[in-house]
């Protein structure tokens, strides 16, 4: 695991046991709560994260799950006393899927999985204004998608609807995904960080647009 500070209050730190790709969980200190956007593969690796900021897991932490993908919500169980927060299909997806992503993907899980749903859910958006926060609902990579601006820092959180060299597609909802990007031009943000790619411009964004027209 390596941290690396984005701003006075956005960490990110950098996981790569999975072979082939790096996989990043975000922490925001907000003045009320501390964010943590996914959870990667397992409570372990979510507690080695906490052991470093010198936080407990009662602390006022709100987790943010993306999407339902296994490497973004394996680590929920560590929080099962925090506020989990996710679109709401996001619940259905994690408990139709939970079986067939332990099959394929446990040998990445590190400590003991229990399956730990979003607790908080919308269908459109959820912020906590006070600590400068908006979650939105962005379909794309899956259709349970959701991202994150950083009012403060003006950062966007995407999860895996953009990812170099080119994303991976889930949904076959293309007019939706193109939508999501569209509205994340439309923010301006002064930087971008996805699930497996950091620092992302708006040029990755027209980039994947024209990716989704060429697969219609």
């Amino acid at each position: 695991m390596i941290k690396k500070e984005l701003s006075k209050r956005s960490s990110v730190y950098i996981f790569d046991e999975i072979p082939d790709f790096e996989t990043f969980v975000y922490v925001i200190k907000g003045q009320h709560n501390t964010f943590f956007i996914d959870t990667f593969c397992g409570p372990d690796y979510m507690k080695s994260i906490i052991d470093d900021m010198e936080l407990t897991s009662t602390h006022n932490i709100v987790v943010i799950n993306t999407h339902f993908h296994w490497d973004h919500i394996w680590g929920n169980n560590f929080f099962h006393k925090n506020k989990i927060v996710a679109h709401k299909s996001c619940q259905k997806l994690i408990v139709d899927n939970w079986d067939e992503m332990l099959r394929e993907n446990s040998i990445y899980a590190k400590g003991k999985l229990t399956m730990n749903l979003p607790n908080t859910t919308s269908t459109n958006k959820i912020s906590f204004i006070s600590d400068g926060i908006n979650m939105f609902y962005s379909p794309g990579h899956t259709k349970d998608c959701i991202s994150v601006y950083d009012t403060e820092d003006e950062f966007l959180y995407v999860g895996d609807n953009l990812e170099r060299p080119h994303v991976f597609v889930e949904s076959d909802d293309i007019d939706a995904y193109i939508k999501t990007l569209n509205s994340y031009l439309t923010l301006k943000p002064k930087k971008i960080f996805a699930g497996h790619t950091l620092e992302l411009d708006e040029n990755d964004i027209q980039e994947t647009i024209a990716y989704l027209n060429n697969l219609k």
